[in-house]
């Protein structure tokens, strides 16, 4: 497990929000499992507290100590319990003690799911869908084309049931049509065909990023070494 980087300035930047996301992470993954790591990150949190109360934090990062730090409850409450310690003149490091460890590192694993929770997450990518027809030979009838622009994740193809017979699995192995093989996996059976249109029999769903700008062969086959080849497929990619 990662260790709390050994720079307390990298703790300190962790506090105000200023550490790279790995440091973060590092620091977190730490903490959360070792002991000495939470007692040395609260031993950073009193050393900023008491400064930020001495007003030892130069403005830029006094600023982010307010709008950062003291956006969590929990920190507000130990700055307030700091602030309230002075005046009875009780040293410092009774901080930790007035509020017992196991309160604050509940009060972090709070913090640092809540901080889970918010990062920003990948927009869900979109599928383009393309229905083969069962055809003989290329070139018969128009070719069907997938457009992948941008945010497009994965390529679905809708195979369209040819005069054959067989019984799962099936595989379809994917090449240009210069013979570069590019994927193959299972395909499964399709719910629903095109509205309007033949009822597909099988799909198979293929990463975009495998697919280039280039006409493609699909060839579905028998499970097995020697598998028997059933049907053969032709479309084209078109990218911006």
């Amino acid at each position: 497990m990662s260790a709390v980087p050994a720079d307390p300035e990298i703790v300190r930047r962790y506090l105000l929000g200023e550490a790279t996301e790995a440091e973060a992470e590092s620091i977190e993954r730490s903490y959360l499992g070792r002991e000495e790591t939470l007692e040395a990150v609260l031993a950073a949190e009193e050393d900023l507290i008491e400064d930020y109360l001495d007003g030892r934090l130069e403005p830029g990062r006094r600023q982010r100590f307010e709008r950062h730090f003291l956006a969590s409850p929990p920190h507000r409450r130990r700055v307030a319990i700091a602030r309230a310690l002075r005046g009875r003149a009780i040293p410092r490091r009774r901080l930790t003690a007035v509020l017992p460890l196991a309160a604050i590192a509940a009060a972090i694993a709070i913090a640092v799911v809540g901080r889970w929770l918010l990062r920003p997450r990948p927009a869900p990518g979109r599928v383009a869908t393309i229905h083969l027809p069962a055809l003989l030979v290329r070139g018969e009838g128009e070719t069907p084309t997938a457009r992948i622009g941008e945010g497009v994740t994965d390529v679905e193809l809708l195979l369209e049931a040819g005069d054959w017979r067989a019984a799962p699995p099936l595989h379809v192995t994917l090449s240009t049509v210069e013979g570069v093989e590019v994927w193959r996996g299972a395909a499964a059976v399709s719910p629903s065909g095109a509205e309007g249109g033949p009822r597909p029999a099988l799909s198979v769903t293929i990463p975009a990023a495998r697919l280039s700008a280039d006409d493609y062969v699909a060839v579905l086959s028998t499970a097995g070494a020697g598998g028997r080849v059933l049907q053969r497929y032709y479309f084209r990619v078109l990218r911006p």
